[in-house]
């Protein structure tokens, strides 16, 4: 707290504070990347069930954020209140918010993965969402089977975002983030002897996910209710009342709403690429997923932003707020201009690596796709520190509009209209969208930007 509110450096507090959410978010990335490493040697298995195994990989992660979005929505409300309220010393409120919105969490998870189950393979042939983003055969197969279990991974996820949350809004980055690398470290351990060992396929990847954040989940709570040096959150706080719902609803609905819509986009970017081939859509997932990387060191100050402008505001010094903007923004595009510099001439050994081979289809378009995304890395650290910046000072408004102009007015459109105008097998249009839409964006990014007046957000008379 006094890191963020009083010391003279403010990017020696972002750095510091910014360290443990990226090596998290690196080993996450890293384990992302065992999973493919594991599933794509799998014993038995033709080299396109393979690639149909890693694509059925692939087009989970859209549906699992489409979901995940709630969580992420709530969390995104849960910095803004709790670290507004922690600014001006309303302890008691910021207890009081933070026990509110765990619970709402803990609900909406249930509700979430009964809905999955629903329409999952245990009541219809295959499941629904995995069969309506256009799996067939036995990549339908191998995606029914994960989507079910992956599911439930939803009920430690949610509660465990909103802990994060909860910590981050008062500067205290480590202790979330040394539970989350616990999980990472069982998770990559359980995938090894699922995949490997008890040869489970597929499965074993799910499994191995799940039970690593089962896990971790009781240190959580136990930490929210017992902790002497943090806010704690009680059940007695967990009473739901009108300003409580209006209160989320203006700072997390936005949030949600907007990564929702988000993750609905990339469902249906996923099904486009999906329709070129397993090959293009592993190709394009590993892609994805190698470039990612850049974004995590971008996307843990962003998150660190959020806590600085929140804090801040709350102690009424707008000049500190925006001035820990300004060093964000600039330290952001510095690390990705570097980190493109460096990845691009060594994505062709990352891709080979984690395929296991250099020449298969898959291969080559992989590194097509990496060199894409690398390029379109320096205008995402652009967008990234202006989420930090609207969330943070309690305008996630401004989050959504973004994230719905990038990719349903700008990135979608391009991608259908040059399918329409490229040769049916060519899947370029994709390349040209990722680019053009993340360029286009930034100006209405910067208007948004002047419209933020670093005034308190919520009621210090809650």
């Amino acid at each position: 707290m006094q890191l963020v509110l009083h010391d003279k450096s403010i990017l020696k507090g972002l750095v510091i504070l910014s360290i443990p959410i990226f090596l998290n978010n690196v080993l996450k990335s890293l384990h992302d990347l065992v999973d493919a490493i594991f599933v794509a040697r799998m014993k038995g298995y033709t080299q396109l069930e393979l690639d149909s195994a890693l694509s059925a990989i692939n087009i989970y992660f859209p549906v699992n954020f489409l979901f995940l979005s709630i969580g992420i929505g709530l969390s995104v409300g849960a910095v803004a209140i709790v670290s507004q309220y922690i600014g001006a010393e309303r302890f008691d409120l910021a207890k009081k918010y933070a026990s509110r919105l765990m619970l709402i969490g803990v609900v909406l998870s249930i509700m979430i993965v009964t809905l999955l189950i629903g329409v999952s393979d245990v009541f219809f042939d295959s499941h629904l969402i995995a069969k309506a983003m256009g799996a067939e055969g036995i990549g339908l197969t191998f995606a029914s089977e994960y989507f079910f279990i992956r599911s439930f991974d939803l009920l430690f996820v949610f509660p465990f975002l909103i802990y994060q949350a909860i910590r981050q809004a008062q500067g205290e980055t480590l202790k979330p983030v040394i539970l989350n690398v616990i999980a990472i470290l069982l998770n990559m351990i359980f995938t090894w002897l699922f995949i490997s060992v008890f040869q489970l396929g597929i499965a074993g990847a799910a499994y191995a996910t799940v039970l690593a954040n089962a896990i971790i989940t009781p240190f959580i709570f136990a930490d929210l209710f017992f902790s002497t040096k943090h806010i704690k959150i009680s059940i007695k706080d967990m009473k739901l009342d009108h300003q409580t719902i209006e209160d989320v609803i203006r700072f997390a609905l936005p949030a949600s709403f907007g990564q929702g819509m988000t993750a609905l986009g990339f469902i249906i970017i996923q099904s486009l690429v999906l329709s070129y081939g397993v090959e293009v859509s592993t190709g394009f997932g590993l892609g994805a997923r190698f470039t990612t990387l850049l974004l995590y060191p971008v996307i843990a100050l962003s998150n660190v932003n959020a806590t600085y402008v929140g804090m801040n505001i709350g102690q009424k010094n707008a000049a500190r707020a925006k001035q820990s903007y300004v060093i964000t923004r600039r330290l952001s595009l510095a690390i990705m201009l570097l980190g493109v510099a460096i990845m691009i001439p060594i994505r062709g050994e990352v891709v080979a690596f984690i395929l296991g081979n250099s020449t298969s289809r898959s291969y080559q378009i992989g590194v097509e796709f990496a060199l894409w995304f690398l390029l379109t890395q320096p205008f995402m650290a652009i967008f990234q520190t202006f989420i930090g910046l609207f969330n943070g000072s309690g305008l996630s408004k401004y989050t959504m509009r973004l994230s719905l102009l990038r990719l349903w007015v700008f990135r979608i459109p391009l991608v259908i209209i040059l399918m329409l105008i490229f040769e049916e097998d060519n899947y370029s249009s994709i390349f040209y969208a990722l680019m053009i839409s993340n360029i286009i964006v930034l100006p209405f990014g910067f208007y948004y930007e002047s419209k933020i007046r670093y005034e308190m957000q919520v009621s210090i008379d809650a």
